[in-house]
């Protein structure tokens, strides 16, 4: 009797406190970006704050470097208490960056889901893509990449990568697979495949360098935004309907 009393309660309390699509988005901060062909591009302006602040970068994000644009600049400058004062502030802006709970909300290239996405009986999942350029991938194991976001995927999430290249251009396609046992429920998401949306819930940790390559091919040191997921929301987005959340 106890056990079963026991059950019952974990079982409402897990209704309660499950969360609609609305509520995760009102209740987080939203990564502003959008699909470019079969590319995610995350905002720029949004991307560059987002790096100054993990970097604690004073120059970038009070937009100082053109008025400190020398060496000996910067050195006497990070002398003065002005310098001192705008580091304290972005330290604190680090510090609430870091706690606060942000969401990428990722639809598949238009063609995709209209016509590729399908159910894989054999492995039991879904698969979508997004690609990167090569010179931009982030290459440590257990990420999948969205632009400089690196998040790395909960169980039942996967990724294969293929380097591949297209009108001279080399790029890498991220297959991302996440699995369904459930074959009623898989039938019920390839029927809806149009609407398909996967929200990604994380923290950010901190901008991780890595070498690339600029636009002429030349290396240089980039920064990849690594995050501690919370979880992944495979959903309608005509509906808000969750199907279901891999943690």
């Amino acid at each position: 009797m106890k056990t079963l009393i026991t059950t019952i309660l974990i079982g409402l309390f897990s209704i309660v406190n499950a969360q609609s699509i609305s509520e995760i988005k009102s209740s987080s901060s939203k990564i502003e970006g959008r699909m470019s062909n079969s590319f995610y591009k995350h905002d720029i302006s949004q991307f560059k704050k987002i790096r100054s602040v993990l970097k604690l970068d004073v120059f970038e994000y009070f937009d100082l470097k053109s008025q400190y644009d020398t060496e000996l600049k910067v050195k006497v400058f990070k002398g003065t208490d002005d310098y001192k004062q705008k580091y304290a502030t972005l330290e604190d802006k680090k510090k609430e960056l870091t706690t606060s709970t942000y969401y990428l909300d990722f639809e598949p290239a238009y063609y995709e889901r209209n016509n590729l996405i399908k159910y894989n009986l054999t492995l039991k999942t879904f698969t979508v893509t997004n690609e990167i350029y090569l010179d931009d991938e982030y290459k440590t194991t257990g990420y999948l990449q969205f632009d400089n976001i690196a998040i790395k995927h909960p169980m039942g999430v996967s990724v294969k990568k293929k380097n591949t290249s297209s009108g001279g251009v080399d790029f890498v396609e991220q297959s991302i697979s996440f699995k369904i046992e459930d074959e009623a429920l898989a039938l019920k998401i390839e029927e809806i495949r149009s609407n398909l949306k996967l929200l990604f819930v994380f923290k950010f940790k901190e901008a991780s360098p890595y070498q690339g390559k600029d636009f002429f091919g030349r290396l240089q040191t980039k920064y990849a935004f690594t995050t501690t997921v919370s979880k992944v929301i495979v959903y309608n987005s005509n509906t808000n309907e969750i199907y279901h959340t891999f943690e």
